[in-house]
């Protein structure tokens, strides 16, 4: 998409991996942009466990982990879940993993897109990634001294 945001994007992606692959994943592992609470009740409706942050509420004196009124029961479990240690530590695993990765693609340039539309704009990200496996396989079999 060729949207500003993530917002709205968790069901789409789920299902599109869901074709690709044929099988439902257990759990999601997603930025708190990325997971609306729409989204939220739709992946775990499928079946999937959803690990997002939960965002601050306005209200400081609110536990942004209670359910609220007007949430679905998925939304419900999900905001108690993420309070709880195991799931803290479950979203710890993000920086480790898709973070890094974004950090280092930064590092390497990709901070604005040089180019417009959707096709051009996968081609580049597409570059960067093959760019990336390169190197960490490179890195990982002991041939790219220095090469991060």
């Amino acid at each position: 998409t060729n949207s500003g945001s993530d917002q709205g994007q968790m069901s789409p992606m789920v299902e599109q991996l869901e074709e690709r692959y044929g099988r439902r994943a257990e759990a999601w592992l997603v930025d708190g942009g990325f997971a609306g609470l729409a989204e939220i009740e739709r992946v775990s409706q499928a079946g999937s466990t959803v690990y997002a942050p939960v965002m601050e509420p306005r209200d400081p004196t609110r536990d942004r982990h209670e359910p609220r009124p007007r949430d679905a029961p998925e939304v419900a479990a999900w905001r108690q879940r993420m309070g709880t240690e195991e799931a803290k530590t479950i979203y710890k695993e993000r920086a480790a993993t898709s973070e890094c990765v974004n950090a280092q693609s930064r590092n390497r340039g990709l901070q604005q897109f040089p180019v417009r539309g959707v096709s051009k704009g996968t081609a580049i990200v597409l570059w960067y990634a093959l760019a990336h496996n390169v190197m960490r396989t490179a890195a990982l079999l002991g041939l790219g001294a220095g090469i991060t």
